[in-house]
Protein backbone atom coordinates (compact mmCIF):
# COMPACT_ATOMS: atom_id res chain seq x y z
CA UNK A 1 0.00 0.00 0.00
CA UNK A 2 0.75 3.41 -0.66
CA UNK A 3 1.60 5.46 2.88
CA UNK A 4 -0.22 8.79 3.18
CA UNK A 5 -1.49 8.53 -0.42
CA UNK A 6 -4.75 6.97 -2.24
CA UNK A 7 -5.06 3.44 -1.67
CA UNK A 8 -7.21 2.59 -4.66
CA UNK A 9 -9.05 3.48 -7.91
CA UNK A 10 -13.54 3.02 -7.52
CA UNK A 11 -13.98 1.13 -10.79
CA UNK A 12 -15.69 -2.01 -12.15
CA UNK A 13 -18.74 -1.54 -9.28
CA UNK A 14 -15.84 -1.63 -6.44
CA UNK A 15 -12.61 -0.58 -5.46
CA UNK A 16 -9.15 -1.58 -7.02
CA UNK A 17 -6.11 -1.31 -5.37
CA UNK A 18 -3.64 0.95 -7.19
CA UNK A 19 -0.55 -1.57 -7.06
CA UNK A 20 -2.76 -4.01 -8.62
CA UNK A 21 -4.18 -1.54 -11.68
CA UNK A 22 -0.98 -0.52 -12.07
CA UNK A 23 1.39 -3.51 -11.56
CA UNK A 24 5.18 -2.48 -11.49
CA UNK A 25 5.35 -4.20 -15.19
CA UNK A 26 2.59 -2.09 -16.41
CA UNK A 27 4.19 1.15 -14.95
CA UNK A 28 8.08 0.12 -16.29
CA UNK A 29 6.44 -0.12 -19.63
CA UNK A 30 4.15 3.50 -19.41
CA UNK A 31 5.92 5.31 -17.13
CA UNK A 32 9.67 6.65 -16.48
CA UNK A 33 9.37 4.37 -12.96
CA UNK A 34 9.06 1.17 -11.93
CA UNK A 35 5.99 1.56 -9.69
CA UNK A 36 3.05 3.00 -9.03
CA UNK A 37 4.35 3.96 -4.86
CA UNK A 38 7.52 5.36 -6.99
CA UNK A 39 5.01 7.17 -9.41
CA UNK A 40 3.53 9.00 -6.78
CA UNK A 41 6.33 9.98 -4.43
CA UNK A 42 7.90 11.63 -6.84
CA UNK A 43 5.47 14.21 -6.63
CA UNK A 44 4.61 14.28 -3.33
CA UNK A 45 5.32 17.73 -2.42
CA UNK A 46 1.84 18.31 -4.21
CA UNK A 47 -0.29 15.45 -3.24
CA UNK A 48 -1.78 16.28 0.30
CA UNK A 49 -1.46 13.06 2.75
CA UNK A 50 -5.14 13.11 2.60
CA UNK A 51 -6.00 13.35 -1.07
CA UNK A 52 -8.53 11.32 -2.70
CA UNK A 53 -8.51 10.06 -6.33
CA UNK A 54 -10.74 12.58 -7.06
CA UNK A 55 -8.51 15.28 -5.69
CA UNK A 56 -5.33 13.84 -8.14
CA UNK A 57 -7.52 14.76 -11.02
CA UNK A 58 -5.98 18.01 -10.96
CA UNK A 59 -4.26 20.22 -13.83
CA UNK A 60 -0.90 20.18 -11.75
CA UNK A 61 -1.38 15.95 -11.42
CA UNK A 62 -2.16 16.08 -15.20
CA UNK A 63 1.01 18.02 -15.62
CA UNK A 64 3.34 15.24 -13.70
CA UNK A 65 1.25 12.50 -15.44
CA UNK A 66 2.16 14.16 -18.99
CA UNK A 67 5.39 14.42 -18.02
CA UNK A 68 6.38 11.16 -16.34
CA UNK A 69 4.08 8.74 -18.58
CA UNK A 70 2.82 7.82 -22.39
CA UNK A 71 -0.30 9.85 -21.19
CA UNK A 72 -1.38 13.19 -21.33
CA UNK A 73 -3.74 12.89 -17.93
CA UNK A 74 -4.57 11.04 -14.65
CA UNK A 75 -8.12 10.29 -16.48
CA UNK A 76 -6.12 8.94 -19.72
CA UNK A 77 -3.80 6.56 -17.60
CA UNK A 78 -6.67 5.17 -15.53
CA UNK A 79 -8.50 4.43 -18.48
CA UNK A 80 -5.94 2.53 -20.26
CA UNK A 81 -4.71 0.59 -16.85
CA UNK A 82 -8.37 -0.41 -16.70
CA UNK A 83 -8.66 -1.80 -19.72
CA UNK A 84 -5.69 -4.02 -19.05
CA UNK A 85 -6.59 -4.80 -16.00
CA UNK A 86 -9.92 -6.44 -17.11
CA UNK A 87 -8.21 -8.23 -20.65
Amino acid sequence: MIDGGPRNVQALGGAIELAELFPDEWMAEHTDLGSIEEFIDVDDATIPADATVSDLSTRQWDDHVATTTDFDSWSEMVSRALESYVE
